[in-house]
């Protein structure tokens, strides 16, 4: 069974000025212990033209399955993390700050 995540639907996803840190606070709140996931980044292409997919996947519990997966592309790894990071917490319930 997987488990769902309660999370206030009133929570904003943090961003300074056009730079969000979607990836940071997926990270808190796997520290509180409101979501738990994991993530990976590759890189694709020759060194002077990369393209990193970065990938999060969303799990049932510490130690658990795998229950969603978000994968993004950008040419920088932390474009690709934040990326993921924002499609995971949207789907969590957490809107994005424009």
């Amino acid at each position: 069974m997987s488990q769902m995540y309660a999370l206030a639907p009133q929570a904003v996803a943090p961003s300074v000025g056009s730079n969000p840190r979607y990836q940071m606070l997926l990270h808190n709140l796997q520290m509180q212990g409101k979501v738990y996931y994991m993530e990976s980044s590759v890189a694709d292409g020759p060194r002077h033209c990369e393209t990193w997919t970065a990938s999060v996947f969303l799990l049932n519990g510490p130690n658990g399955a795998v229950v969603n997966t978000f994968i993004a592309r950008a040419a920088t790894r932390q474009a690709a993390r934040e990326a993921a990071s924002g499609q995971a917490l949207t789907s969590l319930g957490y809107a994005p700050r424009y």
